[in-house]
């Protein structure tokens, strides 16, 4: 989250960031969001309580429940419905390193959200902290540094 504009230092990077999210963030739209969010929650929530019932507990991993609800709102903001649950096909490393071919897969949309985020932020976080000078820049400057091109992109 620290090159995200809500968290950057004000300069001309984060106001392009900021203007072209400024659409978003009108009150009416605003009011939009939360009310899908809420929406979202309360789907959890009973899921939750069905589960109780039927079972007697539910056991909730937080953060991956937290990661659905914020997945479905985003899918529903964006495409005024949620489409979580359709089915697309995507092409899937089978390996970090890119080394064997990519296979392709079916899913639900929601997991092949998460998945590409989860995909690229593995990439990323090994791509950094497997080298050397990473780790010397980050430790002395507290900033991230990108060393390649795939480094570049992935932080775009």
């Amino acid at each position: 989250m620290g090159e995200s504009f809500l968290f950057s230092k004000a300069n001309d990077n984060w106001r392009a960031k900021r203007k072209a999210c400024s659409h978003a963030f009108y009150k009416e739209r605003l009011v939009s969001m939360i009310e899908v969010l809420k929406d979202k929650l309360a789907d959890s929530c009973k899921s939750w309580l069905d589960q109780i019932q039927e079972q007697g507990h539910v056991n909730i991993d937080i953060s991956q429940e937290f990661s659905n609800i914020f997945t479905r709102n985003i899918i529903n903001i964006a495409f005024g419905e949620d489409v979580t649950n359709e089915k697309v096909e995507i092409w899937e490393k089978t390996d970090l390193e890119g080394i064997n071919p990519m296979v392709l897969k079916t899913m639900p949309f929601g997991q092949a959200i998460r998945r590409v985020g989860d995909d690229t932020t593995t990439i990323s976080l090994k791509l950094k902290v497997t080298n050397p000078l990473y780790r010397v820049i980050y430790g002395a400057t507290g900033k991230s540094i990108s060393f390649s091109s795939t480094e570049r992109t992935l932080n775009d």
